[in-house]
């Protein structure tokens, strides 16, 4: 015998991606859900321009290296915290903030050991 699986039948992270592939796809709520998508895509496109921009000119010039490192400014608690929701609402980004997070920090502690051995 078949069953028969319903909407009301799935957890949450099913419910979640039930509306949420059919919104990225822009299939709900017609022309503006269209709209919004695409608006979303050019606003993630001017960013990666903007930043490989700043990034090069932050970046001393004839040499292949990243740029040097700037103080963290006053606005830098409030980007964690939208970090931190942003890992909320989409946990695969919240994971992937870990890792990076973890890789940063053992690089880091990498740093000091080989600079105070020095």
């Amino acid at each position: 015998m078949i069953s028969k699986v319903g909407y009301e039948d799935y957890g949450i992270l099913g419910k979640w991606y039930t509306w949420g592939i059919p919104l990225h796809e822009g299939h709900l709520f017609g022309w503006p859900n269209k709209i919004i998508n695409l608006l979303v895509c050019l606003a993630f496109l001017t960013i990666i321009i903007w930043g490989y921009r700043m990034w090069g000119d932050r970046k001393v010039k004839g040499q292949l290296s990243a740029p040097p490192k700037t103080p963290m400014g006053k606005s830098f608690g409030g980007f964690i915290v939208l970090l931190v929701i942003l890992g909320i609402i989409m946990p695969l980004f919240g994971l992937s903030l870990i890792v990076i997070a973890l890789i940063e920090l053992i690089v880091s502690l990498l740093q000091k050991n080989k600079n105070s051995s020095v």
